[in-house]
């Protein structure tokens, strides 16, 4: 008996494990996107102006 209980109680941490894993990366994944969208845009803007002289430099 006390074998079964030791095993359900395995089982209840590694659910309890994947769970927090799971959670972690629903949270992180938006930040990540997010991030990559600004590093696209910063880039976007400095290959589009990166050219153009301010006016006191013409």
């Amino acid at each position: 008996m006390t074998a079964a209980l030791l095993s359900v109680r395995r089982r209840l941490y590694a659910v309890s494990l994947l769970r927090s894993i799971s959670a972690a990366g629903s949270i992180t994944a938006p930040l990540i996107a997010g991030a990559s969208l600004k590093i696209f845009y910063d880039f976007a803007l400095w290959s589009q102006c990166r050219k153009v002289k301010p006016p006191e430099e013409r």
